[in-house]
């Protein structure tokens, strides 16, 4: 619905944190599906941290954004992507007069300084979840299923729980 309210040249951000790549890579398949060639991903944090305002942004060198990307974790396709990324950096509708700019670069940063706090969050509950998860006694069982490894197989305990008198039988689960 977002996408749709866009002006030409417009961002929707889709922002996550989560640990399962598939949850993004889901939501981000169905806007392709719909929009088609419409849309464009790219990565914004990366980005953002080394120039959270239009103006600063449009400055970057490809070798810069490169860097960026590399840094977040980007290894693939990293050269395209970031003549990709500069070219829409440079798009005038990005453009607002400097005190507003200035602006949202301030409120950018502290917007992606709390989605890092929040992505930090995830990442040791994860890591939680995952040695706790390990010391139950159906661990190896449940992540002998192809797909299940500690926190899809944690989520799925959660769900079905433990109790091994809960269902007479596996019908309920089908």
């Amino acid at each position: 619905a977002a996408i749709r309210a866009l002006r030409p040249g417009g961002i929707v951000a889709d922002v996550t944190c989560s640990p399962h790549l598939a949850e993004t890579a889901g939501i981000v398949a169905e806007a392709h599906r719909e929009f088609g060639d419409e849309i464009e991903e790219i990565d914004a944090r990366a980005v953002l941290a080394i120039a959270p305002t239009p103006a600063t942004a449009a400055r970057l060198s490809q070798p810069q954004i490169a860097a960026a990307l590399r840094r977040a974790g980007r290894q693939r396709g990293v050269t395209t992507l970031a003549a990709t990324i500069q070219q829409q950096l440079r798009l005038p509708q990005l453009r607002h007069p400097a005190l507003v700019e200035d602006a949202f670069g301030i409120q950018a940063l502290a917007v992606l300084a709390t989605l890092d706090a929040e992505c930090a969050s995830v990442e040791r509950l994860g890591q939680a979840t995952s040695a706790a998860f390990t010391q139950h006694p159906d661990h190896r069982v449940i992540t002998s299923f192809v797909g299940l490894g500690d926190l899809t197989g944690a989520r799925l305990l959660a769900e079905i729980g433990d109790d091994r008198t809960r269902f007479a039988d596996a019908t309920p689960e089908r």
